[in-house]
């Protein structure tokens, strides 16, 4: 890194069943995912690593049972929204996605989603159970959240 350039993570923060916080943030790119907790009150910390970046859930629940919180419901899928809103293309500045509808849901073309459904109007699951959010500003879809990464609409 050159004079005057940082780097800056976001910290998932969650208030745990019976008192205490846990902070974390999970990796996801090419070929591996990781998810890293940090338990501020206990001084403990812990990661959870796989050497695949279709992980992303599984690492999501095998954090959760190292918390001792429940495992997530299956989810309760919608009639999909009408997608033209969704649809485009984003980029984090390295990889671009193209989002494109498809029957029920949408397909997010250069990530390893399979068909997406939706859980919501902005939210959906992929085929891996991924979590895939898009962000509104303005009233206008401006954002794709895809796990831990932000990729602006272009």
């Amino acid at each position: 890194m050159g004079a005057g350039e940082h780097v800056g993570v976001a910290w998932n923060i969650r208030d745990l069943p019976g008192g205490g916080r846990a902070v974390g943030h999970a990796g996801l790119t090419r070929g591996y995912a990781a998810n890293l907790t940090v338990l501020p009150d206990s001084g403990r910390a812990f990661v959870v690593l796989a050497n695949s970046e279709l992980a992303g859930p599984a690492l999501a629940a095998a954090t959760d049972a190292a918390l001792g919180l429940p495992a997530d419901p299956r989810p309760a899928y919608v009639r999909a929204p009408d997608a033209r809103a969704h649809l485009g293309v984003y980029t984090d500045e390295v990889d671009e996605i193209r989002v494109d509808a498809v029957g029920d849901g949408v397909v997010l073309a250069g990530a390893d989603t399979g068909r997406v459904r939706f859980v919501g109007p902005d939210e959906g699951r992929g085929e891996h159970g991924l979590l895939v959010r898009f962000i509104r500003d303005g009233g206008e879809v401006a954002w794709l959240r895809l796990g831990g990464r932000i990729l602006r609409k272009i």
